[in-house]
């Protein structure tokens, strides 16, 4: 995965690089129009700082609209190409985002409903069951701040659970 988000962030190098050269070759063919009307002979690109790009490249296209209209299928390209770069730098942080949590949750030593489902594969209403057994019940601990609510949270104690493991299911060789 390193590979591709560094392709990826080569890319957007490589895109924004492409736009500074168009940029700056906007600006120099801007400069000569301006000077040639201005009547002078300098390679000077400073007389066009200030101006939009979008005056910028008119004026460099001086009426021949390929120059203005190739322009802006590039900046519409790059502009998408450099969305769909984004979005896939962003999807590829979400594959170990579960794998992070997941880690996270083997440290505890408490653990909440959510670390149970991904520790054990047991979903929230299979833990609710087990919990609510009246023999050989899944210990667990409520939340004292909330025990009045029925949304009160349930936290589980690891060692508790991996004997109630141990007691309740038999093992497979």
């Amino acid at each position: 995965m390193s590979n591709i988000k560094k392709i990826l962030e080569e890319s957007i190098a490589e895109m924004n690089s492409i736009k500074k050269m168009q940029s700056d070759l906007i600006d120099i063919l801007a400069s000569k129009q301006v000077n040639a009307l201005l009547g002078v002979d300098s390679d000077d690109t400073s007389i066009v700082d200030g101006l939009s790009d979008t005056f910028k490249l008119k004026i460099a296209s001086q009426g021949d609209e390929t120059i203005y209209l190739l322009q802006k299928k590039l900046a519409k390209s790059y502009k998408t190409i450099l969305g769909i770069s984004v979005e896939l730098n962003s999807q590829l942080g979400n594959p170990f985002e579960s794998l992070n949590k997941l880690k996270l949750a083997r440290e505890k030593d408490i653990l909440t409903t959510e670390d149970v489902e991904l520790l054990y594969s047991f979903s929230k209403s299979q833990q609710a069951n087990y919990r609510a057994r009246l023999k050989d019940s899944l210990p667990y601990y409520k939340d004292d701040s909330k025990s009045k609510s029925t949304n009160a949270k349930i936290l589980y104690n690891k060692k508790d659970i991996e004997k109630w493991f141990e007691n309740n299911f038999e093992r497979v060789k």
